[in-house]
């Protein structure tokens, strides 16, 4: 895999954080419940990325430290692949889509006057189509960024790809608690993260979990939570992003009304989300739709040959 800088790493993201920090500190809410929100989650921002900031040493490990696991290995078993664009491949289960449409997307690079999430390299794009779930928030995509063409206009990105690198190679994703890597970049915080596991496809290794992003607190729903894989080829060349709708039995189709008294939600918002993520992390793999396991499967199957 390509190796990056964890000095040079480090010294942007303390920058960044100085940066944040100073307009934090400025900004003066006049007891305004939105205003406190966005700062709030401007403070589980600067969080993550300052846990991102502790990265475990690639040096001189502690006395003691667990031997890591070797990279998960792919099923040797793959079908035939339903779908093969430009030296990429995987296969799917019916029970997850009726189809893929593929694309290439043309690059774009608006300059630091705009948001990060405007700026991205020509990449592919694996658009699933009769996906098992509608009227969700998210669209159900795939997609695939050559690295250096990121790095070389994205320090958020070259951020994200040493995040996902370093537990790659330390294999500790079970006690891992800090800043979970995921593309493409978006305008809203991480919230949570559940059903970790490292997952391979064939050539490349990642990991997937489960999660939802927003602007504002707002309760778990079907509408919102998705599944999410993030991947490195193991040459480092390639990165995968999947965004894929996902709900459960437990989760309200619709989290609104747990909001009809917002400021009695807010205050509760510790208590909600821990017993919620008990909750939907004590679930079965088979109990999700699309089914988690099935979702693997999928990802296991991708080849990139390019």
């Amino acid at each position: 895999m390509a190796h990056f800088s964890i000095k040079s790493f480090r010294f942007s993201v303390i920058i960044v954080l100085l940066v944040l920090s100073t307009i934090a500190c400025g900004i003066t809410t006049d007891d305004d419940p939105q205003e406190d929100i966005a700062i709030q989650l401007t403070t589980i921002a600067l969080q993550q990325t300052q846990t991102a900031v502790v990265l475990p040493p690639t040096s001189a490990p502690p006395a003691q430290e667990e031997v890591p696991t070797q990279p998960t290995l792919p099923p040797t078993d793959i079908p035939t692949p339903d779908v093969d664009f430009q030296g990429i491949s995987f296969s799917f289960d019916d029970s997850i889509a009726s189809g893929v449409s593929p694309a290439i997307i043309p690059a774009q690079n608006m300059g630091e006057e705009y948001m990060p999430m405007e700026t991205y390299p020509e990449h592919y794009q694996f658009e699933l189509n009769g996906y098992a779930l509608s009227d969700t928030f998210h669209d159900p995509i795939i997609r695939v960024y050559p690295v250096q063409a990121y790095l070389d206009i994205s320090q958020q990105a070259a951020d994200n790809f040493l995040i996902l690198e370093t537990l790659l190679a330390n294999r500790n994703l079970s006690t891992y608690d800090g800043y979970f890597p995921f593309l493409p970049i978006w305008n809203a915080a991480m919230i949570f993260h559940t059903k970790t596991d490292y997952v391979a496809f064939q050539n490349g290794d990642g990991i997937r979990f489960l999660t939802m992003f927003g602007q504002a607190l707002y309760p778990l729903d079907n509408t919102n939570v998705f599944y999410t894989y993030q991947g490195l080829t193991n040459d480092g060349n390639y990165y995968i992003s999947a965004v894929l709708p996902i709900s459960n039995p437990i989760l309200p189709d619709n989290g609104d009304y747990l909001m009809e008294d917002y400021m009695a939600f807010q205050d509760n918002w510790d208590n909600y989300l821990a017993e919620t993520l008990q909750l939907l992390n004590a679930q079965p793999l088979a109990s999700f739709g699309p089914r988690i396991d099935i979702l693997d499967q999928m990802i296991n199957s991708i080849s990139i040959n390019k």
